[in-house]
């Protein structure tokens, strides 16, 4: 069995930057509120970070089962 990608805490996270994303594509840029829009920036960087390490321990464990499998 294989590990998950991502964990919950990072796609819950991510989620909230699909949100965003979301709104920004449907809604006037003059609705957007700096007071919810704050979060996402400051956070930014550790959510990055995580996602880096956990991707990074998923390629770990792709590389090393493609070793024992050749």
């Amino acid at each position: 069995m294989r590990p998950a990608v991502i964990s919950q805490d990072l796609r819950w996270r991510l989620d909230e930057y699909l949100r965003f994303r979301h709104v920004f594509r449907n809604v006037y840029g003059h609705l957007l509120d700096w007071e919810r829009m704050r979060p996402l920036l400051e956070g930014i960087e550790a959510v990055h970070g995580q996602f880096q390490e956990e991707i990074g321990r998923f390629r770990a464990f792709l590389l090393e089962l493609s070793r024992r499998l050749a």
